[in-house]
């Protein structure tokens, strides 16, 4: 099963999970939550590495009101089939989502697949999402895309803005999950030199 699962059902619930430094290897998800109803939920990660995944490593799905919120910042997600993907029931059912400094890489299907989340709350900022097998982003949000900022998407399939670039990342060594940015890399003037800090540490 998943490494945690999660599953709110009475309006009197709330969730407040943080995990820090944390390995989610080789499980169905990372986290697979189900929201009904739920008064606040907000689910933290921070330094930790999601890999291996037989499904996306983050798989939520909101079938309430509230707006459950999703943080990741300093995270390796690599080699799931999805890295985060956020569903609802239903139009007008939000989730908030902000990956900062975080590197989404070799998913399977798409990095980010979104159903709905709620800007200008929700960001991917100083990220990169690369190498995924289909698209390394897949939104549908009514019309409404997730801000980008400052963060490369490698295949430049979603409406990017135009301070997010496209193109290769320059990772040292992927084939053997060395995600830690080349020295010539042009991430590093772009805003995303916080990304190497943490994969030069971690590899798979």
């Amino acid at each position: 099963g998943a490494s945690v699962s999660v599953l709110t059902e009475s309006e009197l619930d709330s969730l407040d999970l943080q995990f820090t430094h944390c390995d989610f290897e080789a499980s169905r998800s990372a986290i697979e939550a189900w929201f009904e109803a739920t008064a606040s939920a907000n689910i933290e990660l921070d330094r930790c590495r999601l890999v291996d995944q037989a499904r996306p490593a983050i798989n939520s799905t909101n079938a309430g009101y509230d707006i459950p919120r999703f943080s990741l910042r300093n995270c390796l997600l690599a080699r799931n089939v999805t890295g985060i993907k956020l569903f609802d029931q239903a139009s007008l059912v939000y989730t908030t989502l902000v990956v900062e400094h975080c590197t989404i890489v070799d998913s399977l299907n798409h990095g980010l697949d979104l159903k709905e989340t709620t800007p200008p709350e929700s960001v991917v900022r100083n990220s990169v999402i690369a190498r995924s097998g289909l698209n390394d982003m897949l939104v549908e949000s009514y019309g409404i895309p997730i801000p980008m900022r400052r963060s490369l998407v490698e295949d430049g399939g979603y409406g990017l803005p135009p301070n997010t670039i496209t193109g290769d990342p320059g990772f040292v060594a992927p084939q053997s999950g060395d995600y830690s940015l080349r020295s010539d890399s042009r991430c590093l003037d772009w805003g995303l030199a916080s990304s190497a800090g943490i994969l030069s540490l971690i590899h798979i």
